[in-house]
């Protein structure tokens, strides 16, 4: 089943486009330095947002069962496969980019998704049919 995944991220400035000129090479070194620096920032907020997925992760595994954490191992296992839909990352700067913006944007969903059922767990208890 392939799940469109919606996502709120905060909007990114482009970066300046060098002039059209012949002498624009300082131009062009920092609009380079600039998508450099996009694709890197891209990527951090990506690792940031895996670590906050895994540390929720965690977190859940703590209150389930061993049926619980089969579960969930296997419902995690599918939801890996659907990060494979982010678009690959190449040596593009912006292909790079655009595939951490997008990895973002899942692990994002995905804390979304485990801090629901860590507040069910902890309110009325793990419900291991919504895992």
């Amino acid at each position: 089943m392939l799940v469109a995944i919606a996502v709120s991220l905060p909007a990114r400035a482009d970066c300046p486009r060098p002039p059209g000129d012949s002498n624009g090479t300082a131009g062009l070194a920092a609009h380079a330095e600039c998508k450099r620096s996009e694709m890197f920032a891209a990527s951090n907020r990506a690792d940031s947002a895996r670590e906050r997925m895994a540390v929720r992760l965690s977190e859940l595994y703590l209150l389930l069962t061993s049926e619980g954490d089969k579960i969930l191992e296997h419902s995690q296992s599918a939801w890996q496969d659907r990060t494979l839909s982010c678009p690959p990352g190449t040596k593009d700067v912006d292909e790079m980019t655009a595939h951490a913006n997008c990895l973002e944007g899942v692990y994002t969903d995905r804390a979304k998704f485990l801090d629901q059922r860590l507040a069910e767990c902890k309110s009325v208890g793990c419900q291991l049919d919504r895992l």
